[in-house]
């Protein structure tokens, strides 16, 4: 059974709250310093590249599509709350942001790939989207080693036919390719975060039709630089790779190629685009600079 959270949603900790349940009384307190457990479940709020509410500042980040994440400073391996937090006993729902004013992400349910014997301790998270209770986690081991390797759970459907199972993995690579079309999950987060998952040029909120769209073409991980991106609709997304549309960075304004004058893009041309409130998250004016010089608009 899993809290219906929608992965790339946007949520602020009263609709975390309000989904969930959760007591008037027991609000605050460690609802507000990083994780805690409620029932059975685990609840983490990370932020990657901004300080906390509080001051802190943890080197959380993106490993490809795992996480890496530091617990509260002091926190051990040994502590029973990590041990209670890790041991694939329990779902752990992970929520993360890159500007502290901003909603939370939900990006999915996490599994301790790896916990780190560090202090405060970290622990690589695997994330795997929850589907109506399809998915079970089973812990196959659980040592601690010298780097700390923990139990590699497996994430797993029982279908009842060959013909089902053909469905679910049909459903299963749809999936992974709209999540490799949506962008590198850090990067696709950090920007859903940035732009609090609206589309900066239409204000589309849908996020599953919202995409990472790299300004200058993807060249490797150091142009995953949130600086580097805008977060648009699939369809816009396609028309600014191919040149159609583009950005003047004097008036931060959208600009059309002709052909898109008289159809339903029309209504964008002169809009001003959306940008991070975070100035450090803001695209880059070199880079949409570039971006329109290849765009010859």
């Amino acid at each position: 059974m899993f809290f219906p959270f929608t992965v790339g949603k946007l949520y602020k900790r009263k609709d975390i709250y309000s989904v969930i349940g959760i007591p008037e009384d027991t609000k605050g307190g460690n609802w507000d310093t990083g994780y805690n457990r409620f029932g059975n479940d685990w609840f983490i709020f990370c932020n990657i590249g901004t300080p906390g509410r509080t001051g802190h500042d943890y080197d959380n980040q993106w490993l490809g599509t795992d996480l890496l994440w530091f617990g509260k400073n002091g926190t051990t391996v040994n502590q029973p709350t990590i041990k209670l937090l890790v041991d694939g006993q329990r779902q752990v729902y992970i929520f993360v942001r890159s500007d502290q004013r901003s909603p939370f992400v939900f990006v999915g349910c996490g599994i301790a790939r790896t916990v780190f014997d560090t202090k405060p301790v970290s622990v690589v998270w695997e994330l795997f989207e929850p589907d109506q209770g399809s998915v079970s986690i089973q812990t196959h081991s659980f040592m601690f080693k010298e780097a700390r390797e923990l139990n590699r759970y497996v994430v797993e459907s029982k279908p009842e036919t060959i013909d089902l199972l053909n469905i679910q993995d049909a459903r299963r690579r749809r999936k992974i390719e709209v999540v490799q079309r949506q962008g590198q999950h850090g990067f696709r987060y950090t920007l859903l975060s940035a732009y609090r998952g609206r589309c900066s040029f239409s204000g589309t909120e849908v996020p599953e039709a919202l995409e990472a769209a790299h300004i200058i073409p993807y060249r490797g991980p150091k142009t995953n630089d949130p600086t580097n991106g805008l977060l648009l609709r699939a369809d816009i997304h396609t028309l600014f790779d191919l040149g159609r549309l583009a950005v003047d960075v004097n008036s931060m304004s959208v600009l059309l190629c002709p052909s898109l004058k008289d159809t339903e893009y029309g209504i964008m041309a002169g809009r001003k685009i959306s940008v991070p409130e975070k100035k450090g998250l803001r695209p880059d004016a070199e880079a949409l600079n570039e971006h329109r010089k290849l765009s010859r608009l």
